[in-house]
């Protein structure tokens, strides 16, 4: 994250070209087939699958790793990751560096895997002008479930879950999201609707991305994150239970059939 925050990769910038070269190297290192999307002048999307087995299920990730340019007075450099009182500072840390640097490290984690569509946009924070080019290719792919970029927790010991369209026969999956949450003393407030976007409102391509299709956001972010504001942070207590969360996730679906 220090690394990332110090590029700071504004969409369409030399930095953004590094790190989205960088992440398509962590991804093909797990295993993923990665394809590099990109137009001149726009920042590359990111397309990474793997193959469901026979009857499988398929997971959707989406995320973004560009960032604001920087606006407000900040306490410090806001491109130098800083860390105090529990927290990590720096621009984009909570939208959405950090909360994908944690998805990458987890899923080295992972040990059986679905299908995955994982799409990582350069220019979230423009209103996806590349994802749009592309938007019905990757809605073809047959997904079960989209995982959107983070979540938020309302306080320290409560975690809010976004769900939209979600099946009775997911149910078990968002009882092993409350256990693993159990485990760390946070309570569970679920909430049906969707992550807001400042970008592209509520008709902006990522919108589209999930639309007719379950969906959750779950993440590390919370209250004080201040996105796109000065001193822009993550508390660092919650980045252990949403990386268990997104294993459990993958592989609950693992092993998940669709009724």
């Amino acid at each position: 994250m220090a690394r990332w925050v110090a590029l700071h990769p504004t969409a369409g910038s030399p930095p953004a070209l590094t790190l989205a070269a960088e992440i398509t190297s962590d991804l093909s290192a797990l295993g993923f087939d990665v394809e590099q999307r990109s137009l001149p002048g726009h920042s590359p999307l990111i397309v990474a699958r793997r193959p469901a087995g026979p009857g499988g299920a398929t997971l959707g990730i989406y995320g973004h790793y560009d960032v604001e340019p920087v606006h407000g007075q900040w306490s410090s450099d806001a491109t130098h990751l800083r860390l105090e009182g529990g927290r990590a500072y720096g621009r984009g840390i909570a939208d959405n560096l950090g909360p994908l640097a944690s998805r990458l490290l987890a899923a080295r984690d992972v040990r059986a895997w679905p299908g995955v569509l994982w799409v990582l946009e350069g220019e979230e924070e423009t209103g996806s002008p590349l994802l749009a080019a592309y938007l019905e290719e990757l809605r073809d792919v047959d997904v079960d479930l989209w995982l959107d970029e983070t979540g938020y927790h309302e306080a320290p010991d409560r975690q809010r879950i976004l769900t939209v369209r979600w099946p009775a026969a997911l149910d078990d999956l968002r009882a092993l999201w409350r256990t693993a949450a159990a485990e760390h003393a946070v309570a569970v407030v679920a909430e049906q609707r969707a992550l807001n976007r400042a970008s592209g409102g509520i008709e902006g391509p990522v919108t589209r991305l999930f639309a007719g299709r379950p969906y959750v956001s779950l993440g590390p972010n919370d209250d004080a994150s201040n996105v796109h504001g000065a001193d822009e942070s993550l508390p660092r207590h919650t980045l252990p239970l949403c990386a268990e969360q997104f294993v459990a996730t993958l592989q609950y679906l693992a092993s998940w059939r669709s009724p």
